[in-house]
């Protein structure tokens, strides 16, 4: 039982540090398309708009057809 509650927590330790490192990225990601021309930005901007959840998702769907 001990066994299972410590991976949980571990589990649920790396979720969150993954999520946390995703948001880092796209913000960090954010700021680099304010340096880039108007006309650019908005592509770019929009390049790093997906959530954390829809990225896992996306990341899911395509590991499952691997």
């Amino acid at each position: 039982m001990k066994t299972l509650i410590i991976t949980c927590v571990i589990g649920l330790l790396t979720a969150c540090s993954n999520e946390e490192i995703y948001s880092q990225i796209q913000e960090d990601q954010r700021r680099a398309c304010l340096d880039l021309p108007q006309t650019a930005t908005d592509a770019c901007l929009r390049q790093y708009s997906p959530s954390y959840q829809e990225y896992e998702e996306s990341r899911q769907k395509t590991t499952k057809h691997l």
